[in-house]
């Protein structure tokens, strides 16, 4: 007989316990009905769930990707779990990775670059249909934030300079 690890509870209502919890009692293979629709809905969530990124790609007559669309101000806080802060999305550029973080409490992005050393020059620049320049700055350290709360409603394109390479992508804030 196997030395009992819980002083106190006996081995059948440990397995008890763990079956009620589980919900299984023998190999996984051996699924019900039941619990391959619960299996499957999971699944087809995680997949939309990736699909549901705001990021668009607009491509030209050769296939070329030509634009990348972010949206700020889509998600409503209340709406979302607690852990989920912020969307973010991700580019190399110059053998370095961009994080653009898009920010759920107030409408803003907060820019990141890995392995920021002192070698790192960079801008970014906020400009709206005309080219006329919203907002600029250095990115500064590791993260920059840009603060969109005075930017009004509209589509714009954020430019970000990376040690003479550029990355640019249009954003519309709703």
């Amino acid at each position: 007989m196997k030395p009992n690890i819980f002083p106190g509870v006996l081995p059948w209502v440990r397995m008890k316990s763990f079956h009620a919890i589980t919900g299984f009692r023998g190999t996984v293979t051996k699924l019900d009905n039941k619990k391959k629709t619960i299996l499957l809905f999971f699944v087809l969530l995680f997949s939309l769930t990736g699909w549901s990124q705001q990021l668009s790609y607009a491509y030209d007559a050769a296939g070329n990707r030509v634009s990348r669309t972010i949206v700020v101000g889509a998600y409503h806080p209340s709406a979302e779990g607690p852990h989920d802060s912020s969307r973010f999305y991700v580019e190399n550029i110059h053998g370095r990775e961009l994080s653009i973080h898009v920010e759920r409490e107030k409408p803003g992005l907060t820019i990141e670059v890995s392995s920021h050393d002192s070698l790192l020059e960079g801008t970014y620049t906020l400009s709206d249909k005309n080219d006329d320049l919203l907002t600029g700055d250095i990115l500064s350290d590791r993260k920059t934030r840009v603060e969109l709360e005075e930017v009004p409603p509209g589509t714009y394109t954020l430019h970000i300079l990376v040690n003479d390479h550029s990355s640019e992508w249009e954003l519309t804030k709703l």
